[in-house]
């Protein structure tokens, strides 16, 4: 078992900085000279098992203190699940032994920390089953009722309370997949949905926030007529959400307010072929929706939406004024009257699909190519309506803005682009209401391939490679807040502790700032979970303050 390889490198000179206009000059002649190695935090192997094993999908609990992961540690091709303490010590599988050649399905840790349910071939091969088991290993219970021959629980979710698992299965009948709810403490099931048709299934559904509610899709009055349904944790009397449909119409998509207000859905319900946006009430169900989008231009269709926050606004994509031209609106939920938010698109121009509302439900961020056609910038406008403003400065010839993240304080938006040099993503940060003048440069040493923001610490963590030095996937941190550096930063891991030809490919940041990471680290091909705890004080022990230490599970 991995006792954890503890490792730290004292005295890091950061390379000197450059300006923007000095960037340059340091990728043409490289940086290996110029920059020293970078300090290494403290960082510890999580999984362990025999030389053929790979660790899969990795979740941190929300108290920062355990891992769990799925892992064929024992068996080739058996993938189990295990957990570990976060800071370090013996793994454990938690799930019971499965079948040979058997895997996972899916799983979710409590909101609690203390138990994880998952979703696996556990008693029998290829029946896949809901489970419960305590983080720290113990006995599994299992959660769904007798399956029928060729039943199998495919999906899951815990309310709110987290004492309610609601699950989807085939339980009764083969291959008719209905909902149920089973306390997490395990009893009789109960069937949520109401009976359904002949050929009949519920295909989707979502745990109200805050309620004893559940809103599902199904086929349930008309075969292959799929409509939306709130039905009730306790069972009995599920109601269509839904407005009547016109022949040939269904509800495509659905989502609920994270306040659990309101329930808003995209359907051709009005005129075949024809997506419009519909919202109504969570607890008004059975009443008549509201049409949230204005009227569209023959040929148009809504695509997508998003809801706000604070659930007083729903923002859309649609080619609502001219076919085939897909631009943003709001409108409030009860519609009466869709406020455009892109500005003035030139010939050709989109928004594109990645569009996000601030945290506060007071901007709404976009990509489009709104001034130039194919080449993608950063805008931000007033989710109310107002002028758009662009965040990007100028772009090189050939460069696009190809993701951002707003902060969760509402104060900067983090966006990666081929901003100063073709072909070489970098990391810029921007005021959230701009202007792009306020743009500044939070990394360049690193090419990332994923990246978050870790707003309480005031950074941005990344897996990247340093620029022309080498091709070491590892993890990094880049302040997000203060006067960035974006020729310094901190490799969380050296590049020293990798084998020459391993990676890290996925990664979490805990809200504790606990880091997980999975790597082909200590072995190429062989991918091992590790973790950065966040015990350790970032002052070089300065204080001598123990608080910041992590109490063991």
């Amino acid at each position: 078992m991995p006792t954890g390889s503890m490792s730290r490198l004292h005295g890091e000179k950061r390379c000197r900085s450059w300006t923007v206009d000095g960037v340059l000059p340091a990728l043409a002649f490289g940086w290996a000279a110029l920059c020293a190695p970078a300090t290494a935090a403290y960082w510890t192997q999580l999984s362990s098992g025999l030389p053929f094993s790979d660790v899969g999908i990795f979740q941190l609990s929300a108290d920062g203190k355990w891992a769990v992961y799925a892992h064929d540690a024992e068996i080739d091709g058996t993938v189990e699940l295990w957990s570990a303490p976060s800071y370090g010590g013996a793994p454990r599988r938690i799930s019971g032994a499965f079948p040979p050649g058997q895997s996972l399905h899916s799983f979710a840790i409590h909101p609690d920390s203390s138990r994880v349910v998952y979703i696996a071939p556990q008693d029998a091969a290829s029946v896949y089953e809901l489970y419960v088991v305590p983080i720290a290993g113990g006995t599994p219970l299992k959660l769904n009722g007798a399956l029928v021959a060729g039943g199998d629980v495919m999906e899951f979710a815990l309310a709110a309370s987290g004492g309610t698992v609601v699950y989807r299965a085939d339980q009764e009948v083969n291959d008719r997949f209905e909902l149920y709810s089973v306390s997490i403490s395990g009893g009789v099931a109960t069937k949520i949905n109401n009976a359904l048709v002949t050929g009949g299934d519920v295909t989707s559904f979502r745990v109200v926030p805050l309620s004893s509610h559940v809103i599902y899709r199904a086929d349930q009055q008309t075969d292959e007529v799929y409509q939306i349904y709130r039905g009730s944790l306790g069972g009995g009397g599920a109601v269509r959400v839904n407005g009547p449909l016109t022949a040939g119409g269904d509800v495509h998509s659905y989502a609920v307010s994270d306040t659990g207000i309101h329930v808003v859905y995209l359907a051709d319900q009005d005129t075949d072929a024809v997506n419009e946006l519909y919202a109504i009430p969570v607890a008004g169900a059975g009443g008549t929706p509201w049409k949230v989008n204005d009227a569209l231009v023959a040929g148009g269709n809504v695509v997508d939406f998003r809801i706000s926050p604070d659930h007083q606004r729903v923002v859309y994509r649609a080619d609502q004024q001219v076919d085939g031209v897909f631009e943003l609106y709001s409108a409030p939920p009860q519609g009466g009257g869709a406020t455009k938010l892109n500005g003035a698109l030139v010939t050709g121009g989109d928004v594109a699909f990645d569009y996000a509302i601030s945290a506060n439900s007071q901007r709404v961020v976009y990509r489009a190519d709104q001034q130039v056609d194919e080449v993608w910038e950063l805008y931000s406008a007033p989710i109310t309506g107002g002028a758009a403003v662009k965040l990007n400065p100028a772009l090189v010839a050939g460069g696009d803005v190809t993701a951002f993240a707003i902060s969760p304080a509402n104060d900067w938006v983090v966006y990666v682009a081929d901003q100063i040099v073709d072909e070489y993503p970098m990391g810029f940060r921007v005021p959230l209401v701009g202007p792009s003048a306020s743009a500044s440069t939070i990394w360049l040493r690193a090419l990332a391939i994923a990246w978050r923001i870790d707003a309480p610490r005031g950074r941005v963590v990344l897996l990247g490679n340093e620029v022309f030095v080498d091709h070491v996937v590892r993890p990094w941190s880049f302040p997000l807040t203060g006067s960035p550096d974006p020729n310094g930063g901190q490799q969380l891991v050296p590049r020293a502790a990798f084998d020459p030809n391993g990676d890290a490919d996925a990664f979490l940041v805990g809200a504790d700032a606990t880091i997980l990471y999975r790597a082909d680290q200590t072995t190429d091909g062989k991918w091992d979970l590790y973790a950065i705890p966040m015990y350790v004080f970032w002052d070089d022990f300065e204080t001598g303050d123990t608080t910041a230490w992590s109490v063991a599970p």
